[in-house]
């Protein structure tokens, strides 16, 4: 007798359709990561875009050949290497100030902390806003079972298949809908078999509590506000971790330029000793004068290995502010100290309308105070805390009402189990089915919680006000100190140009004073050691001055900064 199997052609392609549904949901850790990337790159896109308007490219996949891991490899320093097809950089690497943003950017650790947060915000937005999409669920269930309970034992087996849509609507409703498929198999008293089939739809509306598009989208405004709180906290981080960098370049340039002044004292300080030991020879300077010439000379060495000693820690704190080792053998572009003395010449040389020292130089404070109020990130934070606090407010004072809700549900057709095997196969027939709508009522008899809750609310927004108060008011100090800092900067600038004219006279004017016998040494020494103060002085002003300039745009909110560390200055990017 040939072998017929217990379900006919419908069942079988219904049991085919449910095992590939459930095989094609499966979620592979491959295609988790490629749809969380895409989602949370294109929320974090476009809340940059809205926020900050930024349109590069967004990532948080570092690159591999890093700079710190090429240097690590090429010149053979101890440490953990996590890149791959690493390009290794043997010899000592020049950085100019453009590449050292650049560098910093790619390797600082805080930096990529910040991307990281801006795209874990955005997926906390993804799953808000899946809240209101279609969800979707499957069940696959199956079993065998052996009763023996009854005077006959009753064997068989059964499946099941249950696939559900439920969606939230932004005014509170919720809609659902589960189709279930039942397959039995009866192995005892004739071995039949049935099929059921059945649809249950259900809608959920509430009126009072929870009702409502602000009410119900709340959680999902807060999440887009943390996303651009996200964008905001990235772009201060950027605007103050440019002026660090810069900081930090400068510094080297300066204490270099002062090692190089030292080094030249030196120099000058050595061929004062030469000339007053042959005078002396001559018997026209006494041995005194040459004494005074040799200590001088000495205090200049001392002078020079403290000045490469500060170089050296210069370096040390470059290299951890762009996150590199700090065992690296890198130097310092020596074209950035001729551009830092264009920009000064700017300056010296009463330049008010062009270049960028002309730019550095804002309107009039009150103006600057304005701009900072409506460009700083953190005061649109704090603002945007304050809408958070009132929105919370009305959420909490919603939750004081009642509880009441309309519902709605049906059941069309029927399941089948082994005790109803011997029915006919059952039918989605809507003509047949049972339907019910009702209400659910809460009482708000016992609202403690809740009313903890709201006067917690009322004293998070009156602290929020506070704190954008203080933050408006700090701003406004930091806007009008770094105003006055400036133009201080300025001034000081032009007016150790013009001392340091004067020191290089003095020396010249000393040395043929000296020749001529009208002068001792002492005075020649100490018109060289004011030579010396005014050279350092110089390119303390000149770098002050420059760092003043980013310092005020940075405090006004102004200072634009690129994906790659870069700022704008003038309508040129990208030149510092």
């Amino acid at each position: 007798m040939p072998h017929r199997f217990p379900f006919g052609p419908r069942a079988l392609t219904l049991t085919a359709l449910a095992l590939a549904a459930a095989l094609a949901g499966c979620m592979t850790p491959e295609r988790a990561r490629r749809q969380a990337d895409k989602a949370g790159t294109r929320i974090a896109e476009q809340a940059r875009r809205e926020q900050a308007g930024r349109t590069e490219t967004f990532t948080i996949d570092r690159p591999d050949n890093r700079l710190r891991d090429r240097l690590m490899v090429g010149q053979d320093l101890p440490g953990t290497v996590t890149s791959t097809n690493i390009t290794p950089i043997r010899a000592p690497l020049c950085l100019n100030l453009e590449q050292a943003l650049q560098a910093g950017a790619y390797n600082d650790y805080q930096y990529q902390a910040l991307k990281e947060a801006l795209f874990s915000a955005a997926l906390d937005l993804d799953l808000e806003e899946y809240a209101f999409r279609n969800s979707y669920a499957g069940i696959l269930s199956g079993g065998y079972t052996d009763d023996r309970s009854g005077d006959e034992p009753v064997r068989g087996y059964s499946g099941n298949a249950t696939a559900g849509i439920a969606r939230k609507l932004q005014n509170g409703a919720t809609l659902g809908g589960k189709l279930g498929l039942d397959l039995v198999k009866l192995l005892t008293g004739g071995g039949g078999s049935s099929l059921g089939v059945f649809f249950d739809p259900s809608i959920s509306i509430p009126l009072l509590r929870g009702a409502g598009r602000d009410i119900v989208t709340a959680p999902m405004t807060q999440a887009r506000q943390n996303v651009g709180y996200a964008v905001f906290a990235f772009e201060v981080y950027k605007q103050k971790y440019a002026v660090n960098v810069a900081g930090a370049y400068f510094n080297v340039i300066e204490q270099q330029q002062q090692a190089a002044n030292a080094f030249d004292a030196r120099q000058r300080l050595a061929s004062n000793r030469l000339r007053a030991a042959r005078m002396s020879e001559a018997g026209r300077m006494s041995g005194i004068q040459v004494d005074q010439a040799r200590q001088d000379e000495l205090r200049a060495e001392q002078g020079l290995i403290a000045a490469r000693l500060t170089v050296d820690r210069g370096l040390d704190d470059l290299k951890t502010t762009l996150g590199l080792p700090a065992d690296a053998r890198i130097v310092v572009d020596t074209n950035e100290l001729a551009r830092l003395n264009r920009f000064a010449a700017e300056v010296s040389g009463g330049a008010t309308n062009a270049g960028p020292a002309a730019r550095e130089i804002g309107g009039e404070v009150g103006d600057s105070v304005r701009i900072a109020l409506a460009r700083r990130y953190d005061l649109m934070t704090a603002r945007g805390r304050v809408v958070d606090a009132e929105r919370n407010l009305r959420v909490a004072a919603d939750q004081l009402r009642a509880d009441l809700k309309l519902t709605g549900k049906a059941h069309i057709g029927s399941g089948r189990t082994l005790s109803t095997v011997g029915q006919d196969n059952a039918s989605l027939d809507a003509g047949s089915g049972v339907y019910g709508a009702g209400f659910e009522a809460d009482l708000p008899w016992d609202r403690t919680a809740e009313r903890n809750a709201y006067r917690k609310s009322q004293i998070v927004l009156e602290q929020a006000r506070r704190t954008l108060q203080t933050d408006e008011d700090g701003v406004k100090t930091a806007v009008r100190a770094a105003h006055r800092n400036l133009w201080a900067a300025r001034d000081s600038c032009a007016i150790q140009a013009r001392a340091l004219e004067l020191a290089q006279c003095r020396v010249t004017s000393a040395q043929l004073f000296l020749q001529a016998g009208r002068l001792e040494m002492r005075d020649l020494l100490d018109a060289q050691d004011a030579l010396l103060s005014a050279q350092n002085d110089y390119i303390v002003a000149v770098v002050g001055y420059r760092l003043s300039g980013l310092q005020l745009r940075r405090e006004m909110g102004v200072l634009e900064v690129s994906e790659n560390g870069l700022w704008k200055e003038g309508t040129d990017e990208g030149q510092p």
